[in-house]
């Protein structure tokens, strides 16, 4: 156990984590906020989120989309509609089951997603302009490991 002082000024103890442990905690965590910071900063529309979900996991139903993209059905069906609108996404029959129907991202769709994963990239290329002591090679080292653990199927104990 290790005593922490927190922000208040009260001790807790913890169970001491392992080096290993904590740089992956504070990878998840600067990952997100980085994310974050980008959808603020660049304003994309919510669909743009729902096209990348169609990207990783291919035509899906408004179900599976609400579960993959962690909202409630309602929810999605909304986002869904909005891609129809701006055919970004279209409406495809259920090869199995005649009730369902499957979301389907457009090539206009698929454009609207790479515009903004450019963004993205710019707007990262723009700040590490701004730490000359980072450098390409070290930005290839974390693209490379995120997409490695992405492709690690995830423990049971983790589901």
């Amino acid at each position: 156990m290790v005593d922490v002082v927190n922000a208040s000024g009260s001790v807790t103890e913890v169970t001491e984590v392992d080096e290993v442990t904590e740089l992956a905690s504070d990878l998840v965590t600067r990952a997100a906020r980085l994310v974050r910071e980008l959808r603020r900063r660049l304003d994309l529309p919510a669909g743009i989120r729902v096209l990348s979900v169609l990207d990783e996991f291919g035509p899906s139903t408004v179900t599976q989309l609400a579960t993959a993209y962690s909202c409630s059905q309602p929810t999605m069906t909304g986002l869904v509609n909005q891609l129809l609108e701006q055919d970004w996404a279209t409406k495809e029959p259920h090869p199995t089951d005649t009730r369902a129907s499957l979301v389907v991202a457009t090539s206009a769709g698929a454009a609207a997603l790479a515009r903004a994963r450019r963004l993205n990239g710019e707007a990262i290329r723009a700040r590490l302009e701004q730490h000359p002591s980072l450098t390409t090679e070290e930005l290839r080292t974390t693209v490379t490991v995120l997409r490695e653990l992405l492709a690690v199927p995830v423990p049971e104990d983790y589901e």
